[in-house]
């Protein structure tokens, strides 16, 4: 029996050593996170400088990003089947129905880029040992980075401008959020011979990921093209 609640103890984490990754209790940390430290976190991912990284380092959360992101996704696909909504005649919106299908697009986008393009830079640095920085510290600096595109996304539902004014909010967002990864990226390289691989492949993939969303909010390009 005592070796029972010996199992069940370590299976939570509830020891003083350090907890294995197999546990509860290790991810737990992750999301040990007050208010005030998200809320700073959440500004400096704001501010192009590679602050960012010096006050997150070895104290990575998954709290932030998680929220960052699933708020996102819900946005894109709300602005997505809003724009489609009052793009629609009167005489059709009786039969108008939201597509769901916004919703698993920008799902499997947004937590797939954060997700695997971490994972991809990582295992770089980690390959050519030149890495500053744990898996989890990239993580939350791309989660973190994934705010200005709530922002973007909001003022383009809300303004409804020229077509090249929504392209370029999209494109502010994505220089924006860009150099704070890319700022901070630097600080986690330490080997120069590497870093420009690691800059070229971050900067290729988050332009990917600003194109993506600039897909996503398509139907209000359409409409602001069509009322022209």
């Amino acid at each position: 029996e005592e070796d029972d609640e010996e199992e069940v103890s370590d299976l939570i984490g509830d020891n003083t050593a350090t907890p294995s990754v197999w546990t509860f209790a290790y991810y737990q940390t992750f999301f040990n996170v007050d208010t005030n430290e998200v809320l700073k976190r959440l500004k400096l991912s704001f501010i192009p400088t590679s602050r960012f990284h010096k006050v997150v380092k070895g104290k990575g959360d998954l709290y932030g990003p998680f929220w960052i992101c699933t708020t996102l996704i819900f946005v894109l696909a709300l602005a997505g089947n809003m724009a489609h909504y009052f793009s629609t005649p009167d005489s059709e919106r009786g039969s108008w129905h939201y597509d769901f299908g916004k919703v698993s697009l920008a799902a499997s986008t947004i937590y797939g880029y954060i997700v695997v393009v971490p994972t991809i830079l990582f295992g770089i640095l980690y390959y050519y040992k030149a890495t500053k920085a744990s898996l989890f510290d990239i993580l939350c600096l791309y989660g973190y980075t994934m705010a200005v595109f709530i922002l973007a996304a909001i003022l383009c539902g809300v303004a409804a401008t020229s077509n090249a004014a929504q392209w370029g909010i999209i494109g502010t967002a994505m220089l924006s959020s860009g150099a704070v990864i890319l700022l901070n990226l630097i600080t986690m390289v330490s080997k120069k011979i590497v870093t420009m691989t690691i800059l070229v492949t971050a900067a290729v993939l988050h332009v990917a990921l600003a194109m993506v969303c600039i897909n996503a909010l398509s139907f209000f390009l359409q409409i602001i093209c069509s009322t022209e």
